[in-house]
């Protein structure tokens, strides 16, 4: 039985006797890695960050029924990536889920030098100053009525 390896860069190939066959049997192709498409390497920076209301004069503990999940791109610093945004600016998302009102859906987007959540035609300013977006940490959300809410990143996938 001759065995050669055939190297294609991430992805390498154990070939034996040039003949496909199942690997139970003497011959065939047995696939080591699997190449990565160029889709999956720009899916590797896109994270879905849920965001739970901090604590304010009303919820002096928070509430974990008042959220936003977003799904933004991060590069290595854990900042919002802008040549990905640039690249797939439909593919960041916002979902508004608020206990006392209906869902709402939106897109993150680019305004006036901030990011800005549009759901339903009402912007909601996202500050972040540049911070990492970390599990623990906070940001702040600009409501349509000037109410300005902490958020907490209570989880980053």
């Amino acid at each position: 039985m001759r065995l050669r390896l055939i190297d294609h860069g991430i992805c390498s190939i154990l070939v034996t006797n040039d003949r496909f066959r199942p690997l139970r049997r003497r011959y065939g192709k047995v696939r080591i890695c699997r190449r990565l498409r160029s889709r999956q390497i720009s899916d590797m920076n896109w994270k879905s960050i849920r965001l739970e209301l901090g604590s304010t004069g009303e919820f002096p503990a928070g509430s974990v029924s008042r959220v936003y999940l977003v799904r933004l791109p991060l590069n290595d610093q854990d900042t919002i990536d802008d040549e990905a945004m640039k690249q797939t600016p439909s593919r960041a998302i916002v979902q508004r889920h608020w206990s006392t009102e209906p869902d709402e859906r939106g897109l993150v987007v680019r305004a006036d030098g901030h990011w800005s959540m549009r759901c339903h035609g009402k912007d909601r300013l996202l500050y972040l100053d540049s911070t990492p977006i970390r599990l623990g940490g906070q940001v702040s959300v600009g409501e349509p009525n000037g109410d300005i809410l902490p958020f907490r990143i209570s989880s980053v996938r």
